[in-house]
Formats: structure tokens, C-alpha cells, sequence
């Protein structure tokens, strides 16, 4: 009875056709949908969204929105991202709060990014010949027969290892054959191998060095928040607001960042 609790609201990604989806973990509780030439499998609970264009088919998994143009459906937010100049697609994309993984399918090469913070883990990897890209690690450690790392075992015999959280540091997964994607940086595969680059912040930050300007950035930042807040209520019927940010929040909050103004918060 706890088969549709497996992975819950998880997804993968891969271009291997040997996924059994009657077997674990899956057990029929995953809807399918073939994209391009990849193979999405995504919990029940958990939504998928597809849009193409001239720049490419767009995909996201989970919710955003931007309070910037005020856009709250990801329908919306794909088809701008599908048909907009390439090269300004990042600066649209900094606009964007929620918690979800989204990616260009273009020419057969994918670009693969998480929201700003990466509270939505998205962990990928070449196994074979297959590309898998997945919420959970174990997921494809268990459908590959991967082997956990002798490094990260000895990483996580530590005694001080739990204070520091759940997480691996950097990118590292239990597995060599998996990374785990990090905030403002994007995914590239292409030529049969994946490599990451930074997108944000593409220029210094500067450091406000006068109260008038820390003034406007107060003033911008509240209205950022008011907008969002806005967009909350569009959204959902009943949303539950914490300004906490606690890692007990992360399976369910989406996420406000706003990175033009390198300010933080979090609404579940």
C-alpha cells in the first residue's frame, strides 16, 4: 500500500527504453511522456510542463513564477523561454522563483538548471551509454546497480559529518557515476558528455555604499515581495507563509529569489 510513497513527487529523465514501469519504483504510479528523444517519467504527484519554439522545446518539472513580469502559469513561462532571443534566456530565468528543474532540448543537446537555489535536487550522469537525470540519486543507483563511492563512504563515517546537514559538499553524489546540480550554474550535454557552466551572477556585484541606495533597495525588494505575495494567492487557494527557510520546508516551498537584488526568502 505505501508503493505510491516511493520517490514521492520525484521524476527521471533518461534515454534508456529498459525502464520496466510496472516494477520498482515505479508500479504504475508514474505518468510517462516521450519528449524529443529523451523519456520522462514523473510521480503521480508531481507535475510536468512542455512548450516548443523557435528557440528549441522547454521543459519544467514542479511550479514557478516571476514576479517581475508577473507571469504565474508555467505554461506562460515556457513559451516565452521557447520563443525568446537566444543568448537572453539566463536573464529571463533570473526572474524566476518556485521550486522546479527546467531544460532546453535543442539540436540534440540539452541544457539542464534547477531553481536559484536548488532546493529542487536534480542529480544527472552518463551510465553506459544512457544519460539519467533524476530527483533522487538512489533512484539511479538502484536502476543502474551503482555502488556508493568508497570516498563518500568515508566521508559520512565522519563523527562530525551530521552537523553540517544532509548533503554531500559541492556536487558530489553517493555514486561516481552522478552529480548533483548546483545553484546558478547550468547543465550542458552535448557531444556524448556533460559539462557545467556559471550563468549568475554574469557581472560583479556591487556593494551599496551609501543609506540612499540601501533605501531604494529596500523599496525594490518590498515590492518584489509584494508581487510575489500577490502571485501566491493566484496560484494557490491556501498557501501557509514561513519566513524560516528551514530545510524541513524543502519538499514542499516554493521559493522567492530575487537575484537581481541578492536577497533570499522562502514561502511555503
Amino acid at each position: 500500500r505505501f508503493k505510491d510513497k516511493i520517490f514521492i513527487r520525484g521524476f527521471l529523465i533518461t534515454s534508456s527504453t529498459e525502464v520496466d514501469e510496472t516494477q520498482y519504483p515505479f508500479y504504475g504510479n508514474w505518468e510517462r511522456k516521450d519528449i524529443e528523444n529523451l523519456n520522462f517519467y514523473v510521480h503521480k504527484k508531481q507535475t510536468v510542463y512542455v512548450h516548443s519554439g523557435t528557440n528549441g522545446t522547454w521543459f519544467l518539472i514542479g511550479h514557478a513564477y516571476n514576479p517581475f513580469t508577473m507571469q504565474y502559469k508555467e505554461d506562460e513561462i515556457l513559451e516565452v523561454l521557447a520563443n525568446i532571443k537566444e543568448g537572453d534566456q539566463f536573464e529571463y530565468i533570473n526572474q524566476l522563483t518556485g521550486l522546479f528543474v527546467m531544460g532546453q532540448i535543442k539540436e540534440n543537446e540539452i541544457i539542464l538548471l534547477s531553481d536559484c537555489a536548488s532546493m529542487q535536487i536534480v542529480y544527472y550522469g552518463k551510465i553506459k551509454d544512457d544519460i539519467y537525470i533524476s530527483s533522487h540519486m538512489q533512484l539511479i543507483g538502484d536502476l543502474c546497480d551503482l555502488e556508493q563511492d568508497e570516498y563518500v563512504k568515508e566521508l559520512v563515517r565522519y563523527k562530525r559529518y551530521r552537523l553540517y546537514g544532509p548533503f554531500l559538499p559541492g556536487d558530489l553524489s553517493e555514486y561516481k557515476e552522478i552529480k548533483r546540480v548546483v545553484p546558478n550554474t547550468f547543465v550542458r550535454y552535448s557531444n556524448s558528455s556533460f559539462s557545467v557552466r556559471r550563468f549568475y551572477p554574469a557581472k560583479k556585484l556591487e556593494m551599496v555604499s551609501e543609506e540612499k541606495e540601501y533605501n531604494q533597495l529596500i523599496k525594490e525588494a518590498c515590492g518584489i515581495l509584494n508581487r510575489s505575495m500577490k502571485l501566491i494567492s493566484q496560484k494557490w487557494g491556501h498557501p501557509a507563509i514561513s519566513m524560516t527557510g528551514g530545510m524541513d520546508l524543502q519538499v514542499h516551498a516554493p521559493i522567492v529569489c530575487m537575484k537581481n537584488l541578492n536577497i533570499l526568502a522562502i514561502f511555503q
